[in-house]
């Protein structure tokens, strides 16, 4: 099977967030043909906060060149939603006299 997308979604019925040149684990080349038992890790790059839908989407996909959309849990987003919401704040208060 051919993966030719990967991305999040809330679900079936979208919004989705597609990782259009993913970062791939293994550095390989895109879109990735996989067999039976195989697997690709992709990561987003840095502007995943600035997404939008990012506070909707719960779930992982990917796309196969034969139409298929394949849906996943999305553990790696739980985790880093967890982090960023545990983070504090930076505050962008400039300096009194100013």
């Amino acid at each position: 099977m051919t993966i030719t997308e990967v991305g999040l979604t809330r679900g079936e019925d979208g919004p989705q967030i597609a990782m259009v040149l993913p970062h791939l684990h293994d550095r390989g080349g895109w879109p990735r043909t996989l067999n039976p038992g195989q697997q690709v890790v992709a990561h987003f790059g840095s502007d995943l906060d600035s997404n939008p839908s990012l506070a909707i989407v719960r779930r992982t996909y990917a796309a196969t060149l034969d139409g298929r959309v394949l849906l996943g849990d999305a553990t790696a987003l739980n985790h880093y939603l967890a982090r960023r919401r545990a983070a504090p704040r930076v505050s962008q208060v400039a300096p009194a006299g100013r």
